[in-house]
């Protein structure tokens, strides 16, 4: 299993990419230490006809900065676009990890 090493909100997260079980798309679980953190993407089925599964949902709703904390880290590329779901609109970002 990869896993990833990030700094978010001080503390250094382990990130566990999977993938959902609807569309195949890139799920992203963060740990601190061994206890589950946040899982930090959406799953937006509408979309998978318009996007590859390389790009994800970031969810900034629940884990304000971690589309930052992860571009820093060198995981994803922000693409400037948004995907809007009920309320909330989630960044679409590139999974280069």
């Amino acid at each position: 299993m990869i896993t990833y090493k990030i700094m978010y909100n001080d503390k250094r997260l382990e990130i566990i990419p999977a993938r959902y079980m609807k569309g195949n798309r890139i799920a992203l679980q963060a740990y601190d230490g061994a206890e589950p953190y946040a899982v930090l993407t959406v799953n937006l089925p509408e979309f998978d006809d318009l996007i590859n599964d390389r790009y994800i949902f970031m969810d900034e709703n629940n884990c304000p900065g971690i589309t930052a904390a992860l571009k820093e880290a060198c995981l994803i590329e922000p693409t400037g676009l948004d995907a809007p779901s009920g309320f909330c609109k989630y960044p679409v970002v590139l999974w280069r990890g």
